[in-house]
């Protein structure tokens, strides 16, 4: 999915010097890595909730089963 999000003039050069020192492939790259060094946010949810229990040799059995 694509968004526009309005910017300063300024912003955006400095996203565009921060983008080729970065190496990054799109802004959206080049954002993402900024806020994963700036916070302690998770890339991914998945198993994240520690009251659900882990997934036993059983429960996968059963999931390849019915495919």
């Amino acid at each position: 999915m694509t968004t526009t999000i309005q910017i300063d003039v300024k912003t955006l050069r400095l996203l565009k010097q921060l983008k080729g020192r970065l190496k990054a492939k799109t802004y959206d790259d080049l954002i993402r890595r900024l806020i994963s060094k700036k916070t302690d946010l998770p890339t991914s949810f998945f198993g994240i909730n520690p009251e659900i229990p882990s997934f036993s040799e059983e429960d996968h059995l059963k999931i390849h089963d019915e495919d």
